[in-house]
């Protein structure tokens, strides 16, 4: 437990004077130091709400990542600090880890219910996955569309909405479709094909929102009008958000 040391001095004739508090580890290491009237400090001991007390700052933390998948844009590791310890006043549990990944523009093989629809146009694409650092479990945290311009994504790129279906404000809804344990990052890179394209589409978020400018009225004629072709990006609609936006 911390060690407080209170300091007082002849000038303290009320208990509205200010003393000196000094907050230490069991090493002895200095935490903190700071001002603050009798008063408080007697309100403060015998307030068991009150954790000034008791945490110090959580510690600066080494983040560091395994080899990162191919087309990885960015990385993140979320991390929660836990209680104290006698030794260390914080512990950090690393819940899951974030990958953000580009699939690059091209046509896929899809099914629209149960019917299959070969070498469909897909516009670039930038999905998020978490995975859990306990046991290798893959979420998918958000998917969104962007223009391809041949060139590296930059944070000041636009983001669009995924033209088809399935999707609402960037949240894939993946039915009944059971999601992958991973060992190794590098498996990421592939996963899409099984969580987004073998997954029949249907007309969720696909009439109740703007997916895009194609003016077809539902996920079967747009994957017709796409059958060999490549995506139109004039069809993109925009998110009015950029790539920094969802990295911060």
């Amino acid at each position: 437990m911390p060690t407080i040391q209170l300091t007082f001095d002849d000038s303290i004739k009320k208990t509205s004077d200010y003393v000196d508090v000094r907050i230490s580890n069991n090493k002895g290491v200095e935490m903190d130091q700071f001002k603050m009237t009798l008063d408080d400090v007697v309100m403060s001991i015998s307030d068991s709400s009150f954790d000034m007390f008791q945490k110090a700052p959580p510690p600066s933390v080494y983040v560091s990542s395994s080899i990162l998948p191919e087309r990885c844009l960015a990385y993140s590791q979320y991390l929660k600090a836990e209680g104290i310890d006698e030794d260390e006043p914080y512990k950090f549990n690393q819940e899951y880890e974030r990958f953000w990944i580009e699939i690059p523009k091209q046509r896929w093989d899809i099914s629209v219910y149960n019917t299959f629809f070969l070498d469909t146009g897909f516009p670039r694409m930038l999905i998020g996955y978490n995975v859990s650092k306990a046991t290798g479990q893959v979420s998918v945290h958000k998917l969104f569309a962007l223009k391809d311009n041949g060139k590296r994504i930059k944070e000041t790129d636009l983001l669009y909405k995924f033209p088809f279906s399935n999707v609402s404000e960037g949240h894939l809804c993946i039915g009944t479709t059971k999601l992958p344990t991973i060992k190794h990052t590098s498996e990421l890179t592939e996963i899409h094909h099984k969580i987004l394209f073998s997954s029949p589409f249907t007309n969720d978020w696909y009439q109740q929102e703007s997916r895009n400018h194609s003016g077809l009225e539902n996920v079967r004629e747009l994957a017709m009008a796409l059958t060999e072709k490549d995506f139109p990006e004039e069809w993109l609609v925009s998110k009015a958000l950029r790539v920094g936006d969802i990295l911060k």
